[in-house]
């Protein structure tokens, strides 16, 4: 994979670790209510997806071998929605 096409995927990861952060730091101490909690399950699972496919990617271009290519329930580059 070449250093350009993993952008989108690394630059939706940082989007996502940055609101990950965000909403754990402004809750210490308080916890979450339900929505926030939600939100963060929903990081979480994107999180989950994102660093699948990016290695999957990167065990293809280094092993020349079809590993699926495609990250937990099927997700590709073009399914991961901005932020």
């Amino acid at each position: 994979m070449s250093h350009d096409s993993e952008q989108p995927i690394l630059r939706q990861i940082h989007d996502l670790v940055a609101e990950e952060h965000q909403l754990r730091s402004t809750h210490t101490g308080i916890g979450l209510n339900s929505a926030e909690r939600s939100r963060l399950d929903a990081i979480e699972r994107e999180l989950d997806r994102c660093w699948d496919l990016l290695r999957h990617r990167r065990a293809e271009e280094e092993y020349g071998a079809n590993t699926g290519g495609a990250a937990r329930e099927g997700a590709d580059a073009e399914d991961i929605p901005e932020i």
